[in-house]
């Protein structure tokens, strides 16, 4: 206890003097270029095209060849020089005093970088700054764009951490995001709630006349075959993902349920059908 209060004691007692130098650093810069620093400090990566959507100003890139000039803690992320970064410790005092200043304008700031990104198909970006933005709706429209996307990239803490943000009513009407969802929970290990949440899609599914019926209830099976099989019951979970072999088309749903399969035949001693089972490739 005691020595975790000297350490938080002595991280303050450094930054107070960081704040005071950057402070220092800002006053002395022009006015309009402090103003650009402060509203493009929401950024993650910064380049021309971008800033000039959130700062609104058509001088980004000359402001950016600027502070890169006066060496102002900013690095460049590509050979090219389109995209930067601000340094971790002036993009958070950048941030803390944009909040003082400007806070009034942050969730429209959020709002155009949102915007951008749609634009640009960058959906994760779009998603995550409509959400800070406070425009819910508009990032649970664009959530159906990237979601499986995050499943398939691994990144499934940022999927489910955003699933979090939105009631459960809502989320009943988007029946992509759902299936993603469900994907996640049960990649994650979180198995028993993955299996509930395919068996709410599947009774949910039943009331409707949706032409992607079956294609649905083929890809629950196989999310269910991998929660099951993660849980220890592959005998099971082989039972499932190989009556899903020939009902979908979907490439991604075809690989894994060709996985379960495999890994079924391999936890049962099956060596003969397991070299027999042929692995369907995700892509080319």
């Amino acid at each position: 206890g005691e020595d975790f209060r000297q350490y938080v004691h002595n991280l303050s007692s450094v930054q107070r003097p960081i704040d005071d130098y950057l402070s220092e650093m800002l006053d002395s810069l022009p006015t309009d270029l402090v103003a650009f620093m402060l509203r493009t400090a929401i950024l993650d990566r910064l380049s021309a095209p971008l800033c000039e959507a959130v700062a609104q100003t058509t001088l980004a890139r000359a402001l950016l060849a600027s502070i890169e000039k006066r060496q102002l803690l900013l690095t460049a992320l590509d050979q090219e020089g389109e995209w930067f970064r601000y340094h971790p410790l002036l993009a958070a005092y950048l941030r803390r005093r944009l909040e003082s200043d400007l806070g009034n304008e942050l969730p429209d700031l959020h709002r155009r970088a949102s915007r951008w990104y749609a634009s640009q198909e960058l959906w994760t970006e779009a998603v995550q700054h409509a959400i800070t933005g406070g425009d819910s709706d508009q990032a649970l429209g664009w959530l159906k764009n990237c979601a499986m996307d995050l499943v398939k990239k691994g990144d499934l803490l940022t999927l489910l951490g955003w699933q979090r943000l939105f009631p459960p009513a809502v989320m009943s009407e988007q029946p992509e995001v759902r299936l993603a969802i469900a994907w996640g929970m049960a990649l994650a290990v979180r198995c028993d709630e993955a299996l509930d949440l395919v068996q709410e899609i599947e009774r949910d599914i039943g009331t409707n006349s949706s032409p992607h019926k079956e294609a649905t209830r083929c890809e629950c099976d196989v999310i269910r075959s991998v929660a099951i099989a993660i849980k220890d019951d592959s005998k099971t979970s082989l039972s499932i993902a190989q009556s899903c072999l020939d009902r979908t088309t979907d490439p991604w749903t075809a690989n894994v349920a060709s996985n379960v399969v495999r890994f079924g035949r391999l936890k049962a001693g099956d060596l003969k059908n397991f070299y027999a089972t042929p692995w369907i490739p995700y892509s080319v």
